[in-house]
């Protein structure tokens, strides 16, 4: 004897029903969609918070898909079988109460429970990335499956304790309120009217939501307890939810005479919903000769009266926050909340009420009636729509007016054209789409086969399409550019916005028109399709083929004489169609048409393929070469210069004229797409940039500056686009700088800094914003300077290495900025002689080696092997270069004029061994070469100055295996073994070979030959 025949019965059909298989498949192909999503957005994190992201997301999207699902599925098994009479034919056998009801849980549950199994493999993948435990990964799937449970017992109950389906709708909700949302704010109410009362936690056992906030390992720590305690409950609670419907079902069913006190209560609740009798009778006046259909979709005078109600709780809501907020209520995140939820509950509010009236009498079989009598199809349409009208109109015009004046709060605290194009483009937006869903949420009715499905359609093809393709667009700018596949794009909110509306207006144009071409030329079709089933789209293409392959044996049994397509054989066909079966006859006619299937899908493959071909033609990565800058020089009397800094480069020229490249101060002065001069003085020696700001040393010794610093509030912080001078003093032989400061050299061997000083994130510096220079320290004894990141290095006479400020410490994937309030000896040597300088400040000491400091903590008593690493044994000064070039390169000039590099890998892949020394170009004239940061610079005899790597003015491009090399290594770091690599963020464009730069044209009279003098930085 079989202990549950129902249960055993619905688990072989939902074992042989391709839907069961095919729900899995589908929830399981979404799951990856969500989680290839959050990587893409998640890109350029490390892996573990990539994986973190992804399992809270997805977590999050199956909690709402576990309590929405269970209840929903199970909301109408009972009262379907109440309405129709079948529930008491079960109960003639001897079947029981519990029987009946774990076989329609069962039943119900079967197919969305195996969706749920199948995101659990999903959900594990970030226990390969990293970002999760697997206690957290088994808590949250034992939390999902008990709440997925929960909610199916809440649904059965108020499917058996109800005969409508609305009214079980409101019974599991109520229910689910009740055991969630009461006890929580019952807690709530006690912490805040009796502060000094302990808290409760007890009261939130019986909430799901407690229990998932619980599985993270920080808070199940604290409190592992209360987390059993909470699954315990809801797992006990279930059980009595379930028995207690078993118990209730065979004692409901039954017909029973109404009471006087029942009938009482109809008849209120019929006055209390379509109003007093005097008033219907003069709106059923008023609606009749307007439009029959209007009186038939708007007799129910709540739907009105909740959309008011609404917007009265909306009020409440607000005008409570304010009161208790004051100013802070007026923030513009409150109102874009504001915008939020009153965007989301109109068009889903909206969509479905569209398409109910016509759903139901779709269900009822009202349509046979309705279109039997003089009722045009206009008329049907229009009287939904004049009750959409009367339900949603002034309500809407109420909303659009609360949205100027959110609009107005938000623009007085952020004022901007952003902000105020955003806030119309939201209400434009929202009139549109309401218009939409009211045509698509009709049509969507007369087609689908309940009216939820016809709501979710609906809501899908005007709202989530839409955002589902801005997604797909910004994911796939977030792959394409952050594998480095293309060059760097950063569009604004301009784009972004655009996209946005011209998404949605393209979705409302599309479906709204197809919807309003539907119910005007198939509105009879299609509200009587219930009575008339056709097969589905495919099943219809098939039976074409198998129709057209029927009709071509049938012309050619004609031609030979014999008898054509018979009436019989077509009314048979019909009578097939009706009944479902003409998938069948379609599906075994198709092989007979095998041949042409093949022929289209190769056709189609063919298509596919030119169509990837043309994408790769367009896309393909095309290299912007820029003809070398020419710069004529009226006189030669001093050398070469190339200042590297994170930005840009700064080149003086032997005529002694100062040039710019790239974002050095690009906030006074734009970005410099090719070089460009700067002024028109002839007299400078030396020149140092951060990003907004830029310093130089004339030949005279007095300091100039302009651009911007970053100053404190209230202090004037933008020096203008010309130069001005720093002081008075004569005296100045050496300048650094960085983003927000800068650095001098004094020639008493003092040292001297001002700008803003506070760089650490914790405020700490060796002072406060000064507008001049201030002497750091006491010290009358230092040699030279450079500025490193946020961070000043200096060497002293003695040869000893000094650095302090922001200094980062470069670990294995990960850079940690350690705050120096005051000059600290690096390491324990004192043979520096001096820097390459740059956004990497490499040192020299007397031996020729090559050193990158910073791969710890400064410590004096330490050797610089301890803190620093070596890149060259043996080099000399101005000689030697470094570059991004998809990977690190270091460049060597030979003594023969010859130019060589290698892979010098980062300081997160000490691991990775050094490349071989290959030849750069075919050239044996090179003079002088400068770099120590993304981009390397090269002189030739012959007055070119040429560069490779980064290129700070965004012109070069990347070639296609460069691009694939580029993306394959950051897949790598992502997924394979080894430390991560420091995140770049979006790379920017780079050349592996020397490009002309600018061309140094003598005037007649110069001196023929050009030097080379500084040290990169």
């Amino acid at each position: 004897m079989t202990v549950l025949p129902i249960v055993e019965r619905e688990l072989r059909v939902a074992a042989r029903q391709r839907a069961t298989y095919w729900v899995r498949l589908g929830i399981a192909l979404a799951a990856i969609f969500v989680a290839v999503v959050i990587f893409v957005l998640t890109f350029t994190l490390p892996s573990a918070q990539t994986g973190r992201h992804i399992f809270e997301w997805l977590a999050g999207i199956m909690m709402v898909y576990c309590l929405a699902y269970g209840r929903r599925s199970t909301a109408d098994c009972l009262s379907v079988e109440k309405r129709e009479g079948t529930l008491g034919l079960l109960f003639l056998t001897d079947l029981k109460g519990h029987d009946v009801v774990l076989g329609k849980l069962v039943a119900t549950s079967v197919r969305g429970f195996y969706g749920l199994l199948a995101v659990f493999p999903v959900l594990a993948i970030p226990l390969l990335l990293g970002g999760i435990t697997s206690g957290e990964f088994w808590r949250v799937a034992l939390v999902l499956m008990d709440t997925f449970l929960f909610s199916l017992a809440i649904g059965i109950l108020g499917s058996a304790l109800s005969r409508d389906l609305q009214r079980a709708l409101a019974a599991n909700l109520a229910l689910l309120l009740f055991l969630m949302v009461v006890p929580a704010a019952c807690m709530h109410a006690l912490e805040y009217f009796a502060p000094g009362l302990r808290k409760l936690p007890q009261l939130l056992f019986s909430c799901p939501l407690y229990a998932f906030y619980l599985c993270d390992d920080a808070h199940y720590g604290m409190a592992s307890d209360y987390f059993w305690c909470t699954v315990g409950v809801i797992h006990g609670l279930t059980w009595l939810l379930v028995l207690t419907a078993g118990w209730i079902a065979p004692r409901s069913w039954q017909d029973r005479p109404s009471r006087a006190q029942q009938s009482r209560r109809r008849d209120l609740w019929h006055a209390w919903k379509h109003g007093p009798a005097a008033g219907r009778g003069a709106f059923r006046k008023r609606t009749l000769d307007a439009n029959a259909f209007y009186w038939l979709a708007a007799r129910a005078r709540f739907k009105p009266v909740h959309v008011w109600t609404f917007l009265a709780c909306m009020a409440v809501w607000w005008l409570a926050g304010w009161a208790l907020s004051g100013g802070v209520w007026l923030d513009p995140s409150v109102a874009v909340l504001t915008a939020v939820l009153l965007n989301f509950a109109f068009k889903v509010w909206l969509a479905i009420e569209a398409g109910r009236q016509l759903a139901e009498d779709r269900r009822t079989g009202a349509f046979e009636l309705l279109l039997s009598v003089p009722l045009t199809v206009q008329d049907i349409v229009r009287g939904q729509l004049l009750a959409l009208r009367r339900q949603f109109l002034w309500p809407l015009v109420v909303v659009l007016g609360v949205g100027l004046f959110l609009m107005k709060t938000v623009l007085r605290r952020a004022p901007g054209l952003e902000n105020q194009a955003i806030w119309l483009a939201w209400m434009f937006m929202l009139a549109v789409d309401l218009v939409a869903l009211s045509w698509v949420g009709m049509w969507r009715a007369l087609v689908a086969r309940s009216h939820n499905l016809a709501t979710i359609s609906t809501l899908v093809r005007v709202l989530v399409l839409p955002w589902a393709v801005f997604g797909a667009v910004v994911g796939a700018y977030s792959v394409w550019f952050g594998l480095a596949l293309g060059k760097t794009w950063e569009p604004g909110w301009q784009f972004y916005l655009k996209l946005w509306v011209g998404l949605g207006l393209a979705a409302d144009l599309v479906f709204g028109l197809t919807a309003w071409w539907q119910l005007r030329t198939r509105f009879r079709e299609l509200a009587l399709s219930h009575f008339n089933p056709v097969p589905s789209g495919l099943a219809r293409w098939f039976d074409r083929e198998a129709a057209g392959g029927a009709g071509a044996h049938d012309a050619g049994a004609e031609s030979r004489g014999g008898q054509p397509f018979e009436p019989q054989r077509r009314d048979g066909r019909r009578k097939a169609s009706r009944s479902g079966s003409s998938v069948v006859v379609a599906s075994r006619q198709l092989g007979l048409n095998a041949r042409t299937w093949r022929i289209r899908l190769a056709v189609a493959g063919c298509v596919a393929l030119v169509f990837i071909g043309l994408g790769f033609i367009v896309l393909r990565p095309r290299s912007h070469l820029t003809p070398a800058v020419v710069a004529s020089l009226s006189q030669s009397n001093g050398p070469v210069r190339v200042f590297s800094s994170s930005g840009g480069v700064l080149l003086i020229l032997p005529d002694g004229s100062l040039w710019r490249w790239g974002n050095a101060g690009a906030v006074a002065l734009s970005i410099a797409r090719v070089p460009e001069p700067v002024g028109t003085n002839r007299d400078w020696v030396e020149a140092a940039a951060g990003y907004p700001h830029l310093v130089a040393l004339r030949r005279d010794g007095t300091l100039w500056e302009w651009g911007r610093h970053g100053g404190s509030p209230g202090e004037p912080s933008d020096l203008g686009t010309q130069p001005s001078q720093v002081d008075s003093s004569h005296d100045w032989v050496s300048i650094a700088a960085t983003a927000n400061r800068s650095v001098a050299l004094r020639r008493d061997g003092t040292l001297w800094s001002w700008g803003d000083n506070a760089m650490g994130p914790s405020g700490v510096g060796i002072g406060p914003r000064d507008a001049r220079p201030t002497q750091v320290g006491t010290n009358k004894d230092w040699a030279a300077v450079c500025c490193s990141w946020n961070c000043t290095l200096a060497l002293r006479r003695d040869g000893t290495l000094w650095t302090w400020g922001q200094v980062p410490i470069v670990g294995a994937g990960w850079v940690n900025m350690t705050d120096l309030p005051s000059p600290t000896q690096m390491c324990l040597e004192s043979n520096w002689t001096g820097f390459a300088g740059g956004f990497l400040s490499l040192v020299w000491n007397r031996s020729g080696e090559l050193w990158e400091p910073f791969h710890a903590a400064p410590d004096p008593e330490v050797p610089a092997a301890a803190n620093s690493r070596l890149v060259l044994p043996h080099s000399v000064p101005g000689r030697v270069a470094t570059a991004w070039c998809g990977e690190p390169e270091i460049y060597e000039l030979r003594p023969d004029g010859t130019l060589w590099g290698r892979t010098q890998p980062l300081s997160s892949q000490a691991a990775t061994p050094l490349g071989e020394w290959h030849r750069v170009g075919k050239r044996s004239d090179w003079t002088a070469l400068w770099g120590a940061g993304g981009t390397a610079l090269g002189l030739t005899a012959d007055g070119t100055l040429w560069t490779w790597g980064i290129d700070p003015g965004g012109q070069s491009a990347l070639d296609l295996a460069s691009r694939l090399k580029l993306a394959q290594s950051r897949l790598r770091s992502l997924f394979g073994p080894g430390p991560r690599p420091i995140p770049l963020g979006a790379m920017p464009a780079y050349g592996k070979q020397p490009q002309p730069l600018m061309r140094m044209v003598l005037r007649k009279g110069a001196p023929p030959a050009l030097g080379s003098e500084g040290g990169g930085r």
